[in-house]
This record gives structure tokens, sequence and C-alpha cells, in this order.
């Protein structure tokens, strides 16, 4: 090979031009790939921009979508708003229900755009910042092999100009410069142009290391992340959310392997007390009972920490997050621990229920379970019922459909008897409930004359024993009348019998007076005069 074909090829290898160190014209196999290598790497390098503008535009799209009901949410617009008001309530509720649903869909969406955008963004800023740095250090290499080129091509100048050195040291000096600066061939060159390439082209996400050496074809495989709290915390479920898609047609395969966070009563400090749950599957009971202000008839099968498997009621799971304590307390007994995998894949399909738009046909299956169990003709739902029936009534006698207008007819016949029916029980109800405040009334009446008779009788047994006219027996056997002690009433009757037993002993004392006044004016107690009244009163003939 001679010289001028190793100077060129060095200069092919350190990527620099031909021309700019005035050296012979490269072959043109060379010179053709090279440009076909230039072409291909700026064709990718342009797609791939493309790439990235389409993704930022799609992104603001995303990001500026348009609020499909700005006014107070549910309206479009004033006009719209009339509009809807001016409906029947059964059409109205349905409308601002089905506006709802939508709302929720667009702040997800939108939540998640703005999320997508600033992932996007730091994805580009850190691609960028990396692709800075491969071509600085691409830049560099190529300016050491440039410098390393020059310096052979100045030794081989002083050798060509005649440079003075020994016969002896001539060839080791040309070993040792060999062995010093290295000419790579053809080989070489092509393994380090097909490594530059390869630095532009992968991207971040590849794991491309050049510099390292990979052995086989499999990737290094990430350590696995040990799940924690939070991650639990993405895949419980309380029972709010358990009322509102209970009844979506995925809700029982979605919610297996959810976590609950389940009350099991108080605690030794009185406060509720909870352990974390597996839910393992839902089933259909007998007794319903009330959920989130509906009733229900569905039951969860769960598995506590313990293993054991128990059917529950929902109504006990709380809407609140787990605790570390709790989580701790379940991961010392549990066997059974979903990975970091699991959870992201089961909070996806959460999600994924969350933002489905149901169709007509699912909005009026859960409507119409919704309103199985808590179906009566009393009530919002029968209202709302007959006033649906109402409106099937009018349509049908405008289509002269008379099978339709008599089976409408006999629903509407069922709520009004139901309706009669409903009143008749309250207004017996309300009958006995006069009857028995009546009898009520009635019975205190009695009870406080009784009371008063006997305090009446008692005062006179106590007036009498004062007088000394009645011997109490000891043997006999107490009457014991019941007594409804209030305290007033027995301040007052303790003052009447105190006053009663004063003013019968001033009493006793004035006769007592009187009588004493009486005998000492008798005339049998003057001297002679009993005499005198036996003769005057007593006339008794004495025979001799």
């Amino acid at each position: 090979m001679s010289d001028v074909d190793l100077d060129e090829d060095l200069l092919a290898l350190a990527g620099a031009d031909v021309d700019e160190l005035d050296s012979g014209e490269s072959s043109p196999k060379k010179r053709s790939s090279s440009i076909k290598k230039s072409t291909t790497k700026k064709r990718k390098t342009r797609t791939e921009d493309d790439e990235d503008e389409h993704d930022g535009q799609d992104d603001d799209e995303d990001a500026t979508e348009k609020n499909p009901y700005p006014l107070e949410g549910k309206y479009i617009d004033e006009e719209d708003k009339l509009r809807i008001e001016e409906m029947d309530e059964m059409e109205r509720e349905e409308t601002l229900y089905n506006r709802a649903q939508k709302m929720n869909e667009y702040q997800e969406r939108l939540y998640l755009a703005q999320r997508a955008a600033r992932e996007k963004n730091q994805v580009q800023q850190e691609r960028s910042s990396r692709s800075k740095k491969v071509k600085e250090s691409s830049r560099f290499k190529k300016s050491s092999k440039l410098s390393e080129l020059k310096k052979q091509r100045d030794k081989k100048a002083r050798r060509d100009a005649g440079d003075s050195y020994s016969e002896d040291e001539g060839p080791q000096g040309d070993e040792e410069d060999d062995d010093e600066y290295h000419v790579p061939d053809a080989e070489e060159e092509e393994a380090d142009n097909d490594d530059y390439d390869l630095r532009d082209y992968y991207d971040e996400e590849d794991d491309y290391n050049p510099d390292g050496v990979e052995w086989g074809s499999t990737k290094k495989s990430e350590p696995v992340r040990q799940t924690i709290v939070d991650d639990i915390n993405k895949i419980r479920i309380g029972r709010g959310p358990i009322a509102k898609y209970l009844y979506y047609p995925e809700f029982r395969e979605v919610v297996k392997d959810c976590m609950a966070r389940f009350n099991v009563g108080t605690g030794s400090d009185g406060r509720p007390s909870y352990r974390i749950v597996r839910i393992v599957s839902i089933e259909r009971g007998r007794k319903p009972y009330k959920l989130e202000g509906s009733y229900v008839n569905m039951f969860a099968v769960c598995t506590n920490s313990d293993g054991q498997t128990k059917k529950v009621s929902m109504d006990f799971f709380s809407n609140s997050p787990f605790t570390q304590q709790e989580f701790d307390k379940y991961c010392q007994k549990s066997d059974y621990i979903p990975s970091v995998k699991k959870i992201e894949k089961k909070f996806k399909q959460l999600k994924e229920m969350a933002q489905r738009v149901l169709t007509s046909k699912e909005i009026k299956q859960v409507s119409e379970s919704k309103q199985r169990l808590n179906r009566g003709y009393v009530g919002a739902n029968a209202v709302m019922r007959r006033a649906e029936l109402q409106t099937h009534l009018e349509v049908a006698r405008q289509r002269n459909n008379i099978q339709e207008i008599q089976k409408i007819e006999r629903e509407l016949s069922k709520y009004d008897n139901a309706r009669q029916k409903t009143k008749e029980t309250n207004n017996s109800l309300s009958t006995l409930d006069r009857v028995n405040e009546r009898n009520r009334k009635r019975n205190q009446d009695a009870i406080r004359k009784a009371e008063i008779i006997a305090s009446e009788r008692r005062r006179k047994e106590a007036i009498a024993v004062a007088n000394g006219k009645v011997i109490s027996n000891p043997f006999s056997r107490l009457k014991t009348n019941v007594r409804l002690y209030y305290q007033n009433i027995q301040k007052e009757e303790a003052e009447k019998h105190e006053q009663t037993v004063k003013d019968e002993k001033l009493k006793n004392v004035e006769k007592e007076k009187i009588q004493s006044k009486f005998f000492d004016k008798a005339k049998y107690r003057q001297v002679g005069k009993l005499d005198k009244v036996i003769r005057d009163s007593v006339d008794v003939e004495l025979v001799v």
C-alpha cells in the first residue's frame, strides 16, 4: 500500500475531508459509501425530528382540548341551559347524568394529556442532552484521530526530506512509531464507523452501551422493587366506588384481587379497627342491605391475612386509605403480597373501567339493576316511574296503540291503588295514634284520682290514730298501692298533710276547752243540786 493510500485511509477513518488537507482524491467506492452513510444518517435524523414535532403537536392538541360544557360544567351556553330546564324531569336528569360522565372523562383526558406532555418534554430534554454528549465525544474522537494523522504525516515528511538517523536505529524507530501510532486496517475502520452510526440512531430507551460488553442477546433485568403501602392503595376499593360501579358489566372481573379496608370493630382505645383483606369474588346473596343509601344484595368473598375466607357485606369497607401500621401487620401474617407489576396491571383495569363510557343499553341495565331492590310504589321512584308512564301513555295514544295503552293504564292503576292503600294505612295509623293518646290520658287521670283517694284515706287513718280510736294490728296484711312519684306532687301532699294535722290539733284543743267549761257549769257539781235533779227527774214510789 502506498503512502498516499495510507493517508487517504487515515483521513477517511478520522471523518475529515481529503480536500482540506490537500491530499489525493479518495477512491470512488469509499466516497460513495461515505455519501450514502451521511445521507442515510441525515434522513434518519430528519425522520426523528418530524416524529418529535408530530408528537408535540398531538400533545398540544390533547392539552388544548375544548371544554364541552363551559357553563357550570353542565351547559354549553345560556340557551342550552334554558332548553334543558324546559325538559321534563326524567329527560333532564338523564341528560345531566350523561353530561356529568362526559365532563369526568374530559377532566381525566385533560389530566392525562398534561402529564403525558410533561413526561414527553422530560424525555426530549434527556435525549437532547444525551445526543449532545455523544456528538461531543465523537467530535473529540475525530479531532484526536486527525491530530494523530498529522503527526504521522510530519514524521513521513521529515523522513522523506532526509533526516539523519543511523541505519541501526532506522528500522527500530519505524517499529516504535508503528507501535505508538497504530494505523487501523480496513476491518477496524469499518467497525469504528458502524459504532459511530449506532450512537446516533439508538435512543435512550434501547439500553445501547458501545463502551461496555454485553454477553448474550438478553437485556439486563432491573431489580424488583418491593411493594409499599402506596402501591397497595392504588388497588384499594371502598364502599363508595363499589356502590358506583357495582352494576357495571366488567365489575366482577375487575374487582378480583383488589384490596379493601375492612372494619373489624372497635379497638382497645375505643377507636374503629381495620384490617386489610383481598377480594376473591363477588357473589349474590338473599338478604339485601343498605350500601351508600341504596339496597344491594351483592356480597364480597374476602381473604384476610390469616388465610381465612368469608363472605361479608361491603358496607363494612372503608373509604379511607391503608395506614402503614395496617400494611405492616398484613405483611407479617399474609403469604400473599402482590408485586408491583400485578398492582400496575390491576390499577390499569380499574382506571379503564372508571373512564369507559357506557352505552345507552348498559345505562338502562345499570339503572334497572339499581332500582330492582329499591323499587316500590311509593316515594321518589314511584313519582319518577309514574311520570315516565304518563309520557309513554301520551305517545301510545298519539300512535293509537290500544294494547300499549291498556298495558300502561294497568301499570298506572297499580301505582294509584298502592298510593290509596298507603294513604289508608297512614289514616289508620293516625287513628290508632289518636286512640292510644286518648287511652294514655284516661289512664293518667285514673291514676291521679286513685292517688288522691288513697291520700285522703291515709289522712283519715292518721287522724283516727291520733285520736286513739283505731288500734293498728301489726299482724295484719299491709295494703300497698302502686304510685308514681313526682317530686312536686310529693312535696305538695306532704305540705297538705302537715297543715291538716295542725288544723285537727287546733280543733281538738278548742273542743276540749268547750267541754271543760260545760262541765264546770254543771248543776250536779253544786251542793244539794244533785238530789234535786234526781227528785225532779225520777218519779219513784217507795213501798214500805
